[in-house]
């Protein structure tokens, strides 16, 4: 993410984006969006819990940071609950992790809807990730996820649906993965 003041700016960081290669991929294109006031950074993700072979929900009210390093500094700050595939959450159950967070009373049914929509993208994609860092909470009270990270195990490629824009990458990446 960079942040720039005007389009001269916006051309100089655009252009050291594009062309960049990350774990073997190369960027093709990049989301501009209107700077955003921020009251409140929060961090919702969901992982897998190697030692538990669930996937794990995290939740911290310090977004916009590297949650390892929240959770190695401040693990009370970091609440973490295990998802049952067999058992999906209710929502009461995703309020009560939320509170137990410390998240504003106010604040916990808009949050909760946020996280049930991340765990339900995470179960439909078959994610191995997905994370909103941060999830920008405005002083309008406006929720925004400002960045966001999903990674999909490879072999659900084939049973995904995907928008026409990524069918081509998808069957590039799975063409050239099947045949290495």
């Amino acid at each position: 993410m960079k942040l720039v003041g005007n389009k001269a700016e916006l051309q100089v960081a655009a252009g050291k984006i594009l062309g960049l290669v990350i774990n073997g991929e190369t960027t093709e294109s990049v989301l501009v969006c209107a700077k955003t006031e921020i009251a409140q950074e929060l961090y919702v993700g969901i992982t897998f819990d190697p030692q538990a072979s669930l996937p794990v929900l995290i939740f911290s009210l310090c977004g916009g940071m590297d949650i390892e390093e929240a959770a190695r500094t401040s693990p009370d700050k970091v609440v973490r609950m295990h998802l049952v595939p067999t058992q999906p959450l209710r929502g009461y159950q995703v309020l009560h992790f939320l509170h137990r967070a410390g998240l504003a009373s106010e604040l916990l049914p808009k949050v909760a809807d946020a996280v049930e929509k991340l765990i339900a993208a995470f179960n439909g994609s078959d994610a191995m990730t997905a994370e909103i860092n941060p999830l920008v909470l405005t002083p309008r009270e406006e929720l925004l996820a400002i960045d966001s990270k999903v990674v999909i195990d490879d072999s659900a490629l084939p049973r995904q649906q995907w928008s026409p824009s990524l069918k081509a990458t998808r069957r590039w990446r799975y063409g050239r993965e099947r045949s290495a």
